[in-house]
């Protein structure tokens, strides 16, 4: 659900009972998909006991009109038999309600453990291009504002005896029918009567609480960026008005919700009169029945009993049912986004790429085309490109060692190649070749195992340097990487944290890396894709964000990672990043023509790339690049000419 998107509410009967199909539907998901075998078994136990403690209860009361019947009467055996049956009732309640917390906390323990690893499973399940898609879903804070509802849900059912009302409120009813058909139509009348002001009262709240909701999850949201932009909030000097603004914007979203729940425990007044009318009458028919001779005295004890058990059953039910109501969007959000079927799989029958040796990779006729979902329905600029191929016509290859620059201006679709390379999604036409097979013949895993990727931004995880570098190793790899191998690659690279590396390789990184530089962090990463021992190098420009002396660092480590006769994609931004490390550079270009960007021009050095590729020679003069004197030969594509760059004097500017 986005922050502004409001909950649909039902009109009528019908829509009413729609929605508590749908909401039966959504919670048999969370019980089939989201718990285990051992979950389900200590489930169905703590159900049987409830049911068990329930009947028990229920016999309570029972008991009770004996010993009071024994009393009036003053017949010693009815006392005895109720005071014995009394007292079993209670040891057998006590045992059942052990019993029952033994498979409550069994079950909520199950049910702890597994969910995460099921979330994470379907999490991790889905593509990287589904996730880059469903980006305003399938997220941490989606997964975890479901995963959080699914816990308060369950807390409710196990540990607020959700579970026990709805089993004391059926068998309250049952035991009110079986004793006086008038006393159960009564009762049965509260529950319809009380249905039929959940519905309305249901539909009203939603509809007040519905833009509260709204700007409750914006309010969240805001705060949670707030919190996590704190670099930025302090460098603008905004600390105090940012948190002042939204201090201000919770205060009235607080007041708005303040005025609703009063009007809503208004009208809730009203009903629980109504309901108080009915259960006045029970006892009045209770009482007029005694006068006639048709009830002892002590009927009315369980009829009291059960008819207030039954009435402040249904009141608990209904707040239940708000918690349901509340919880069953952002579970929905969650079924929804985690059921889709993961659109990058393996094919039947793929092979496990050769584990020895570095394949060739081969482009052939590779076009893609996003879906309209992939692009943000809120900006016409880019929803207009909706549907509009990306890339048409690739061709090229990589043969084994070799490195390849891809270079084109912003936009053109570097970004949507490497992903292609990746296997985040497959291509709409052409195929891509792994040593002269189709990329998706060969296993995912075994192909995510061949390959190294640097990103642009460096994503350590919280914990050690040593945690950071092993972290895409298998147990078994971890367990023969030793501490000399580490620092044979730390040295190697020159990963030198200087007065950082306080306790070697225990020495604790920070969320995100925030202990280290960029630099350092930037070669952090290359240090943990060495130590995986790639084939293939994936470099999504590992040095934009540097300065030039620790662009230097980090290029002379990636040259040591490409030195081994790895191959390798490099997207390049700065294109003196790649100048000396690549073997070939290919352009990408769009013509503007509908069909998605094209290779432009390819060749194994700046200077023949200077000649032949108008886009290389524009993003090579932009940057200020020394390519030599060669200028395009006669016939080769130029640039359109145009009038001379105007100079603005600074005065101008200034002003």
């Amino acid at each position: 659900m986005k922050d502004d998107e409001v909950r649909k509410v039902a009109d009528n009967v019908r829509d009413y009972f729609r929605e508590t199909a749908e909401s039966i539907r959504i919670f048999r998901w969370v019980w089939r998909e989201l718990t285990n075998k051992e979950s389900k078994r200590w489930s169905r136990r703590l159900l049987v006991l409830s049911l068990l403690g329930t009947v028990v209860a229920m016999a309570q009361p029972w008991f009770t009109k004996s010993l009071l019947d024994g009393a009036v009467q003053k017949n010693r055996g009815t006392i005895i038999y109720g005071l014995i049956g009394f007292g079993i009732c209670l040891l057998f309640a006590k045992v059942l309600d052990l019993l029952a917390s033994v498979c409550r906390e069994r079950t909520w323990g199950e049910n702890f453990v597994n969910l995460d690893r099921r979330l994470s499973g379907l999490f991790f399940s889905q593509s990287l291009g589904q996730h880059l898609r469903e980006s305003g879903s399938l997220n941490c804070a989606g997964l975890s504002k479901g995963r959080d509802h699914i816990f308060n849900v369950q807390g409710v059912l196990l540990f607020n005896n959700g579970l026990v009302d709805m089993l004391q409120m059926f068998v309250s009813l049952a035991a009110l029918w079986l004793i006086s058909p008038v006393v159960g139509g009564i009762a049965l009348g509260m529950l319809v009567h009380y249905v039929a002001w959940l519905m309305f009262l249901n539909r009203a709240f939603a509809e007040k609480f519905a833009p509260v909701e709204v700007n409750y999850r914006r309010y969240t949201r805001a705060l949670h960026e707030l919190w996590d932009k704190v670099e930025r909030v302090k460098t603008c000097g905004r600390a105090e008005t940012e948190t002042r603004r939204l201090a201000d914007f919770g205060r009235a979203t607080a007041d708005e919700d303040r005025r609703h729940s009063l009007w809503f425990d208004r009208l809730a007044t009203v009903r629980s009169l109504i309901t108080d009318a009915a259960f006045a009458a029970i006892m009045a028919y209770g009482a007029w029945s005694v006068l006639q001779g048709e009830w002892t005295v002590g009927l009315l004890y369980p009829v009291f009993s059960w008819t207030a058990q039954f009435r402040g059953d249904l009141w608990r039910i209904g707040q239940i049912e708000r918690q349901l109501n509340k919880a069953l969007p952002a579970v929905k959000a969650l079924r929804d986004v985690l059921s889709e079927r993961p659109d990058v799989t393996d094919r039947q029958g793929a092979a496990s790429l050769p584990t020895l040796s570095v394949p060739r990779v081969e482009f052939v006729g590779v076009s893609h085309t996003y879906p309209p979902a992939a692009w943000d329905e809120d900006d016409p600029e880019t929803l207009a490109k909706a549907g509009q191929p990306v890339l048409g016509d690739i061709s090229f290859a990589i043969a084994p060692g070799e490195k390849v620059a891809l270079i084109g201006p912003s936009g053109v679709g570097k970004t949507t190649l490497m992903r292609l390379f990746q296997r985040y999604a497959d291509p709409d036409k052409g195929v891509i070749l792994v040593d002269g097979r189709d990329l998706r013949d060969w296993r995912l895993d075994s192909w995510i195992g061949a390959l190294g990727y640097i990103a642009q931004q460096p994503q350590v995880m919280d914990g050690t340097i040593r945690s950071n570098l092993v972290f895409g190793l298998s147990a078994e790899e971890r367990a023969r990487v030793t501490d000399e191998n580490l620092w044979t690659v730390m040295r190697r690279l020159k990963i030198d944290f200087g007065s950082r590396l306080t306790q070697g390789l225990e020495t604790k990184v920070g969320r995100n890396g925030i202990k280290l530089s960029g630099g350092e962090a930037q070669r952090l990463m290359i240090g943990a894709a060495a130590v995986r021992k790639p084939r293939v190098m994936v470099i999504d420009e590992a040095t934009s964000s540097l300065d030039s002396t620790t662009e230097k660092e980090v290029q002379a480590g990636l040259a040591e990672v490409l030195s081994d006769g790895v191959s390798a994609l490099v997207i390049a931004h700065r294109l003196s990043t790649v100048r000396d490390l690549c073997d070939r550079f290919l352009v990408l270009a769009n013509p503007d023509d509908g069909n998605g960007a094209r290779v432009e021009a390819t060749a194994s050095s700046f200077e023949e790339l200077y000649r032949l590729s108008p886009t290389f020679r524009r993003l090579a003069d932009d940057q200020g690049l020394r390519i030599g004197s060669d200028k395009p030969p006669d016939g080769s594509p130029d640039e359109p000419k145009g009038e001379p760059a105007k100079v603005i004097p600074l005065s101008l500017i200034r002003r």
